[in-house]
């Protein structure tokens, strides 16, 4: 597979990555999110130092993910739910 060197930028920062051509895709991305996210922050907020708004940027996203790990958890247990009354029907039929 290719990879190739390339540059992220971050809070005014060059962070070297080798990635692949998919992988470069959504590096660059990520970084252009990031970097409006802290712009955000910085301007709603007021917030003057980079490693705060990355800090917030941290908070709100790993906020997310846990948010919709529990709800795939809650959808997984309702599926699992629905399939235990789903055997015991079988099973009281045959």
């Amino acid at each position: 597979m290719n990879r190739v060197k390339i540059n992220i930028n971050v809070a005014d920062r060059s962070y070297p990555m080798v990635a692949s051509p998919e992988e470069e895709e959504i590096l660059r991305a990520t970084g252009k999110k990031i970097n409006e996210l802290i712009k955000y922050f910085e301007e709603k907020y007021s917030v003057k130092d980079k490693q705060d708004a990355l800090a917030m940027c941290a908070l709100q996203y790993v906020a997310k993910a846990m948010a919709q790990d529990e709800k795939e958890k809650e959808r997984e247990d309702l599926q699992s739910q629905a399939i235990d009354q789903l055997t015991q029907k079988i099973n009281q039929n045959i």
